[in-house]
């Protein structure tokens, strides 16, 4: 994730239709963040920054201890699982690896996005694409 821009961070002056500027200030209170904070996670938004993935390596590292782990000790198991998790949200705080019974005696392994209600459109196919392995 990329640090918060504060004084001396790239400025952009930006001539705003009559009216705007009081609705971002609305929504900046609604939100409880400054008027310059609340465009530039609209901005972010719109226009989210690249994410670094190699899935090749994410699923040797991560995801292969767990699918050839027998699963014998359920507690070193799901250590398994959480190292992978936390990984996956250094990715994106809203990746996850979990598992999920089917049944009573299937588990299924999952590597994906977590809420996709949370994430606007562009962002969901950006992580779409990373769980996916497309450039």
């Amino acid at each position: 994730m990329a640090k918060k821009p504060g004084r001396g961070a790239e400025q952009f002056v930006v001539r705003l239709p009559e009216g705007m500027r009081d609705r971002i200030r609305d929504a900046a209170d609604r939100n409880n963040r400054s008027m310059n904070a609340e465009v530039v996670a609209t901005l972010e938004e719109k226009y989210p920054a690249p994410i670094e993935f190699d899935q090749n390596a994410f699923f040797e590292t991560w995801i292969s201890p767990i699918v050839e782990d027998d699963a014998a000790d359920l507690r070193a198991h799901a250590k398994l699982i959480r190292a992978a998790d936390e990984a996956a949200k250094k990715i994106h705080p809203n990746l996850g690896v979990w598992e999920s019974a089917i049944g009573n005696k299937r588990v299924l392994l999952n590597f994906g996005i977590r809420d996709q209600s949370l994430l606007p459109p562009q962002m969901r196919e950006v992580l779409l694409s990373v769980v996916m392995g497309k450039k």
